[in-house]
Protein backbone atom coordinates (compact mmCIF):
# COMPACT_ATOMS: atom_id res chain seq x y z
CA UNK A 1 0.00 0.00 0.00
CA UNK A 2 3.01 2.61 1.19
CA UNK A 3 4.85 1.57 -2.59
CA UNK A 4 1.26 2.45 -4.42
CA UNK A 5 1.13 5.72 -2.62
CA UNK A 6 4.09 6.36 -3.28
CA UNK A 7 4.43 5.19 -6.62
CA UNK A 8 1.22 7.41 -7.44
CA UNK A 9 2.86 10.61 -5.37
CA UNK A 10 5.87 10.14 -7.66
CA UNK A 11 3.62 9.64 -11.21
CA UNK A 12 1.11 13.07 -9.96
CA UNK A 13 4.46 14.95 -9.60
CA UNK A 14 6.21 13.89 -13.09
CA UNK A 15 2.91 14.98 -14.54
CA UNK A 16 3.58 17.96 -12.66
CA UNK A 17 6.76 18.72 -13.65
CA UNK A 18 5.70 17.82 -17.61
CA UNK A 19 2.64 20.30 -17.57
CA UNK A 20 4.83 23.19 -16.26
CA UNK A 21 7.44 22.57 -18.64
CA UNK A 22 5.08 22.81 -21.16
CA UNK A 23 3.70 25.84 -19.69
CA UNK A 24 6.85 27.79 -19.49
CA UNK A 25 7.93 26.26 -23.13
CA UNK A 26 4.75 27.66 -25.09
CA UNK A 27 4.75 31.36 -23.35
CA UNK A 28 7.88 31.65 -26.06
CA UNK A 29 5.28 32.23 -28.77
CA UNK A 30 3.75 34.97 -27.33
CA UNK A 31 6.36 36.67 -25.47
CA UNK A 32 8.18 36.53 -28.80
CA UNK A 33 5.61 37.49 -31.42
CA UNK A 34 4.26 39.88 -28.44
CA UNK A 35 7.12 41.29 -28.01
CA UNK A 36 6.41 40.67 -24.67
CA UNK A 37 10.45 41.28 -22.84
CA UNK A 38 9.33 40.61 -19.71
CA UNK A 39 7.31 37.46 -20.37
CA UNK A 40 10.71 36.28 -22.66
CA UNK A 41 12.89 37.39 -19.60
CA UNK A 42 10.61 35.29 -16.89
CA UNK A 43 11.77 32.06 -19.08
CA UNK A 44 15.01 31.94 -18.11
CA UNK A 45 17.12 31.45 -15.28
CA UNK A 46 19.19 34.81 -14.76
CA UNK A 47 22.77 32.86 -15.78
CA UNK A 48 20.39 30.90 -18.36
CA UNK A 49 22.33 31.06 -21.18
CA UNK A 50 20.57 30.99 -25.44
CA UNK A 51 22.56 29.89 -28.73
CA UNK A 52 20.56 30.82 -31.62
CA UNK A 53 23.24 30.31 -34.09
CA UNK A 54 23.46 33.70 -35.14
CA UNK A 55 23.51 35.03 -31.91
CA UNK A 56 25.07 33.44 -28.66
CA UNK A 57 24.77 34.71 -25.09
CA UNK A 58 22.45 35.24 -21.45
CA UNK A 59 18.94 34.52 -22.48
CA UNK A 60 18.07 37.94 -20.54
CA UNK A 61 20.28 39.33 -22.62
CA UNK A 62 18.50 37.52 -25.92
CA UNK A 63 14.80 38.59 -24.23
CA UNK A 64 15.86 42.04 -23.66
CA UNK A 65 17.50 42.94 -27.65
CA UNK A 66 13.65 42.18 -29.49
CA UNK A 67 14.82 39.97 -32.30
CA UNK A 68 11.58 39.91 -33.77
CA UNK A 69 11.50 43.91 -33.80
CA UNK A 70 12.70 44.08 -37.67
CA UNK A 71 9.53 41.64 -38.91
CA UNK A 72 6.48 43.40 -39.77
CA UNK A 73 4.01 40.71 -37.82
CA UNK A 74 6.09 36.91 -36.41
CA UNK A 75 3.96 33.96 -36.03
CA UNK A 76 5.71 30.78 -34.48
CA UNK A 77 3.21 27.68 -34.42
CA UNK A 78 4.89 24.78 -32.15
CA UNK A 79 4.68 21.15 -32.85
CA UNK A 80 6.02 17.81 -31.20
CA UNK A 81 7.26 18.23 -27.58
CA UNK A 82 9.12 15.56 -25.86
CA UNK A 83 10.27 15.95 -22.36
CA UNK A 84 12.71 13.67 -20.49
CA UNK A 85 12.79 14.44 -16.40
CA UNK A 86 15.83 14.10 -14.82
CA UNK A 87 15.49 15.08 -11.19
CA UNK A 88 15.86 19.03 -11.05
CA UNK A 89 17.00 18.71 -14.40
CA UNK A 90 15.03 18.20 -17.80
CA UNK A 91 15.62 17.92 -21.48
CA UNK A 92 13.15 19.33 -23.59
CA UNK A 93 13.18 18.83 -27.69
CA UNK A 94 10.53 21.39 -29.26
CA UNK A 95 9.54 21.97 -32.99
CA UNK A 96 8.30 25.34 -34.49
CA UNK A 97 7.28 26.57 -38.03
CA UNK A 98 7.98 30.40 -38.02
CA UNK A 99 6.52 32.60 -40.54
CA UNK A 100 7.64 36.51 -40.33
CA UNK A 101 6.26 39.00 -42.43
CA UNK A 102 9.23 41.18 -43.96
CA UNK A 103 9.42 44.91 -42.91
CA UNK A 104 7.84 47.65 -44.43
CA UNK A 105 9.30 48.58 -47.48
CA UNK A 106 8.79 44.61 -48.72
CA UNK A 107 6.16 43.62 -50.47
CA UNK A 108 3.25 42.37 -47.93
CA UNK A 109 2.94 39.03 -49.85
CA UNK A 110 6.79 38.10 -49.16
CA UNK A 111 7.49 35.80 -46.16
CA UNK A 112 10.44 34.40 -44.51
CA UNK A 113 9.66 30.30 -43.22
CA UNK A 114 11.77 28.19 -41.37
CA UNK A 115 11.11 24.92 -39.86
CA UNK A 116 13.32 24.43 -36.73
CA UNK A 117 13.48 23.49 -32.88
CA UNK A 118 14.36 23.94 -29.29
CA UNK A 119 16.81 21.85 -27.49
CA UNK A 120 16.21 22.91 -24.00
CA UNK A 121 17.88 22.36 -20.69
CA UNK A 122 15.97 22.94 -18.23
CA UNK A 123 16.35 23.63 -14.48
CA UNK A 124 14.15 23.38 -11.55
CA UNK A 125 15.23 25.83 -8.41
CA UNK A 126 13.40 28.10 -6.16
CA UNK A 127 12.05 29.75 -8.77
CA UNK A 128 10.43 26.89 -10.31
CA UNK A 129 11.41 25.10 -13.85
CA UNK A 130 12.95 27.48 -16.00
CA UNK A 131 15.71 27.44 -19.07
CA UNK A 132 19.64 26.93 -18.37
CA UNK A 133 20.59 26.25 -21.50
CA UNK A 134 18.43 26.76 -24.56
CA UNK A 135 20.22 25.78 -28.42
CA UNK A 136 17.78 26.73 -31.44
CA UNK A 137 18.51 24.25 -34.20
CA UNK A 138 16.86 25.20 -38.17
CA UNK A 139 16.15 22.38 -39.99
CA UNK A 140 14.93 24.24 -43.49
CA UNK A 141 14.10 27.99 -44.17
CA UNK A 142 12.21 29.10 -47.38
CA UNK A 143 10.90 32.46 -48.55
CA UNK A 144 7.25 32.78 -49.66
CA UNK A 145 6.88 35.11 -51.98
CA UNK A 146 3.11 35.83 -53.89
CA UNK A 147 1.61 38.92 -55.89
CA UNK A 148 -1.68 37.33 -55.19
CA UNK A 149 -3.46 39.05 -51.91
CA UNK A 150 -5.49 37.55 -49.50
CA UNK A 151 -8.70 37.21 -50.32
CA UNK A 152 -10.67 39.05 -48.23
CA UNK A 153 -7.89 41.20 -47.54
CA UNK A 154 -6.13 41.98 -44.29
CA UNK A 155 -7.95 44.89 -43.66
CA UNK A 156 -11.17 43.07 -42.93
CA UNK A 157 -9.88 41.10 -40.07
CA UNK A 158 -9.00 42.16 -36.60
CA UNK A 159 -5.53 42.32 -36.56
CA UNK A 160 -2.90 41.63 -33.83
CA UNK A 161 0.07 43.43 -32.17
CA UNK A 162 2.18 43.77 -29.73
CA UNK A 163 2.60 44.13 -25.86
CA UNK A 164 0.74 45.59 -24.13
CA UNK A 165 -1.98 46.79 -26.44
CA UNK A 166 -2.83 43.46 -28.07
CA UNK A 167 -6.12 42.09 -27.37
CA UNK A 168 -4.23 38.91 -26.06
CA UNK A 169 -3.50 41.03 -22.56
CA UNK A 170 -6.60 43.26 -22.74
CA UNK A 171 -10.04 41.45 -20.18
CA UNK A 172 -13.56 43.24 -20.35
CA UNK A 173 -15.46 43.60 -17.17
CA UNK A 174 -18.40 42.86 -19.47
CA UNK A 175 -19.77 41.46 -22.32
CA UNK A 176 -20.72 44.40 -23.14
CA UNK A 177 -17.84 46.30 -22.45
CA UNK A 178 -16.85 43.23 -24.70
CA UNK A 179 -18.75 44.01 -27.77
CA UNK A 180 -18.53 47.86 -27.69
CA UNK A 181 -15.13 47.70 -27.93
CA UNK A 182 -14.30 45.30 -30.55
CA UNK A 183 -10.49 46.33 -31.41
CA UNK A 184 -9.13 46.49 -27.45
CA UNK A 185 -10.38 43.47 -25.80
CA UNK A 186 -9.52 40.04 -25.62
CA UNK A 187 -11.68 37.84 -23.55
CA UNK A 188 -14.57 38.45 -20.89
CA UNK A 189 -13.82 38.43 -17.03
CA UNK A 190 -15.82 35.74 -15.72
CA UNK A 191 -18.25 34.31 -17.96
CA UNK A 192 -18.06 30.92 -17.16
CA UNK A 193 -20.13 32.07 -14.27
CA UNK A 194 -22.96 33.13 -15.68
CA UNK A 195 -25.95 31.04 -15.29
CA UNK A 196 -27.53 29.46 -18.27
CA UNK A 197 -31.09 30.54 -18.85
CA UNK A 198 -33.92 27.67 -19.94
Amino acid sequence: MVSDVTELARDVQMLMDERDIRRLLESYARAADRKDAELKLAMYHEDGYDDHGNWRGLGHDWSRQRASARFKVVWRIFGNLRIELDGDAAYSELYVFMVAQQPDGRPETHFQVLGARFLDTLARRESGWKIAFRRFVVDWTAVWDSQELHDPPHSAFNHGSSWPTDRVYQVAETPEEWLAEPEKFGYVRGAGKKEETR
